[in-house]
């Protein structure tokens, strides 16, 4: 992903904690996709069934995050349902939060 002329490059994070493992989809911003990197901060908090695969795409000059979660399952963490949300930027090109339960 490129906005603002940086790169933006995300990656799941994995933060062992004393309830478990918790998955971050986290990013970071450089201006050369070789890096270094900074961090940039969380796309997404964790999700129902810890597990958060994504993709980041593009659509008509829009950036969209695709994830699962298990939600419908009721954390069976292999019966997985796909999400789609679109990516809101701030002013200074960093990425909003997503909260993935906020509705």
């Amino acid at each position: 992903m490129k906005l603002h002329g940086y790169i933006n490059i995300t990656e799941n994070i994995i933060s062992h904690t004393l309830r478990g493992d918790t998955h971050f989809i986290c990013y970071g911003i450089s201006d050369s996709p070789y890096g270094p990197f900074t961090y940039g901060g969380r796309i997404l908090e964790p999700v129902v069934g810890w597990t958060s695969h994504h993709s980041v795409c593009n659509v008509e000059g829009k950036d969209y995050l695709f994830y699962h979660d298990s939600s419908l399952s009721k954390g069976v963490t292999h019966l997985r349902s796909v999400k789609v949300i679109e990516i809101n930027y701030n002013e200074d090109g960093t990425i909003q939060t997503i909260e993935p339960y906020r509705d």
